[in-house]
């Protein structure tokens, strides 16, 4: 199914760019929310996936990410992008009234996705799937250079840093090695603010694993190299009194969904929210 563009309005007037595919016969949207430095054009396979099995689907460009405005990977707080995903989030109750609504995202999408559904009112979505979320990172920052990037937050917020993101490290597939690599809207920097506001969403999220209601679907790759696994799963052992499914790709790298079993991951995906929509 062709896919359509959207123009979402965000906190602090700011335009998101996003991507939208409408599915015959729809039964459920989704709204899919990508991880650091990258865009929703990465995610157009998962799109089509999701239209096949009858869901619609938008996919903003966080701002300063992508098509969207703003600085580049730069934000003042992070409810910022729980903004940007609740402006999606509203679009899609504006054009599927009748049909439930479900969030996915990965990476630092998995966070804004986790902390969203963490303040959302409850009800308000049917189902939640993060895949690889960035509660935690693998490659521990030293002192000097954490303490560094916390000045620099204070005093010169724009500064930009190393996003750190080799691309060999997303993918086992060499295609999309390549692809990622040759992306002019992937970006290989962030801002000394967003290493701040990224550290203080990860551990309130932590801190409030018991304010998530919604049914939760968490996707672990068993060779992820940016993210600390460890953290995501102990954050969804936590989960005690929610709906929840865990699934772990062994031979994965990060991007289980760009991996060469994305088929069986988007399958599983499927799955699960076949049984919480219906």
């Amino acid at each position: 199914m062709a896919t359509q563009t959207l123009s979402l309005q965000s906190k602090l007037g700011l335009t998101l760019y996003a991507r939208h595919v409408d599915a015959t016969d729809a039964r459920g949207v989704a709204v899919v929310v990508h991880g650091l430095a990258e865009h929703s054009g990465r995610y157009e396979h998962v799109m089509q996936a999701l239209a096949d099995a009858k869901f619609s689907s938008i996919a903003p460009d966080l701002r300063g990410h992508g098509r969207s405005e703003g600085r580049r990977v730069y934000i003042n707080r992070f409810d910022e992008y729980v903004a940007d995903v609740d402006a999606a989030v509203r679009q899609a109750r504006q054009l599927y009234p009748e049909l439930p609504v479900v969030v996915i995202g990965h990476s630092m999408g998995g966070l804004v996705v986790l902390r969203y559904l963490q303040q959302a009112s409850p009800g308000l979505i049917a189902a939640g799937v993060v895949s690889s979320p960035a509660l935690g990172n693998v490659v521990k920052v030293p002192a000097w250079k954490d303490g560094l990037g916390k000045l620099m937050s204070k005093v010169w917020p724009t500064l930009g840093i190393p996003t750190g993101i080799p691309a060999t490290a997303v993918s086992r597939d060499g295609a999309v090695v390549a692809a990622y690599e040759d992306d002019p809207l992937v970006t290989n920097q962030a801002t000394a603010r967003w290493y701040t506001e990224v550290l203080d969403a990860q551990a309130a999220t932590l801190a409030s694993v018991g304010r998530l209601e919604t049914p939760l679907m968490m996707l672990l790759a068993g060779h992820d190299q940016l993210v600390d696994v460890d953290v995501a799963r102990g954050f969804f052992d936590k989960l005690s009194q929610v709906d929840k499914r865990l699934e772990h790709y062994p031979a994965c790298y990060h991007e289980v969904f760009n991996e060469p079993e994305k088929e069986q991951v988007l399958a599983a995906v499927v799955e699960w929210l076949d049984e919480r929509v219906g």
